[in-house]
């Protein structure tokens, strides 16, 4: 509804929301990564779908062609700002589920070493390296430990982050 102030200039009520969506990643007011973690959430549940319907028509090379395609794109897309969340579990169960369905797994046999024999990184894992990627992309952006003082150390190789 709009108002006038005391001298007479037109001021509109701005409304504020709860969350935002920029360039496809959910932010809330308090800027916590619940919103984008849930509906990520869903649209990967029909991403790990999509897998078993494809898994029972086709081979395990199309499956997993479909898994890259469809459930790793959307589970990596901006991994390095809401990785670190305290409720990504339910990303990484998820990729288990796609997973099982790749190469008709049971829901209780471990994927330990089915990640490592089939080469596809855990969703901790595909952080990590989203993270050391980053660093080695932007290596200029930080300074080693060697740049701020003289002193010949085992630690001087170390990259030095900026105080909070």
């Amino acid at each position: 509804m709009p108002r006038y102030r005391q001298d007479h200039e037109y001021c509109e009520e701005l409304n504020l929301d709860d969350t935002t969506v920029f360039l496809g990643i959910t932010m809330d007011s308090k800027l916590q990564w619940s919103p984008h973690i849930n509906g990520l959430a869903k649209r990967l549940s029909s991403a790990a779908y999509a897998v078993k319907k494809i898994r029972s028509l086709t081979d395990v090379d199309t499956a997993r062609l479909v898994y890259f395609s469809y459930f790793h794109s959307l589970m990596t897309y901006g991994l390095l700002l809401w990785g670190h969340a305290a409720d990504v579990e339910t990303i990484f169960i998820l990729q288990k589920r796609a997973i099982r369905a790749i190469y008709n797994l049971k829901c209780r046999e471990s994927l330990r070493d089915k990640f490592k024999e089939i080469n596809i990184l855990t969703f901790p894992s595909q952080y990590i390296y989203e993270n050391i990627m980053y660093v080695y992309k932007n290596s200029d952006k930080f300074t080693r430990i060697e740049h701020t003082h003289n002193v010949n150390t085992r630690n001087k190789r170390r990259l030095q982050f900026p105080p909070y």
